[in-house]
């Protein structure tokens, strides 16, 4: 985690240590699975106009902040749950419903 070279702000980098910090926060088998894969998302990401600039960068925490608060118990939830066949069809009805309120939100 450097500084700027003018030392006005933080780097960039340190935002992406950050998240690879928090990324510790998912369960073992999760991480080792989608680890690269966020990280790659992560920095296309913070290459979108929405996220440059000192604005940008907040906006990008306050998004990674409320992904972690959703995503992470989720997933811990998910490895502790007993996989099986209600497990799997819990996943499709999960799914389905999804899929059901986004077909009535975006017809």
């Amino acid at each position: 985690m450097t500084p700027d070279p003018d030392g006005a702000r933080p780097n960039r980098d340190q935002i992406r240590d950050l998240y690879g910090i928090l990324l510790d926060l998912y369960p073992r088998r999760f991480r080792d699975r989608f680890r690269d894969d966020l990280l790659q998302a992560f920095d296309d990401r913070r290459l979108e106009s929405r996220f440059t600039g000192t604005v940008g960068g907040v906006r990008l925490l306050l998004f990674l902040v409320r992904d972690f608060v959703t995503s992470v118990p989720l997933a811990h939830e998910r490895s502790h749950r007993r996989r099986g066949v209600d497990g799997v069809m819990q996943d499709i009805l999960r799914d389905l419903r999804h899929s059901v309120r986004m077909l009535v939100k975006n017809p």
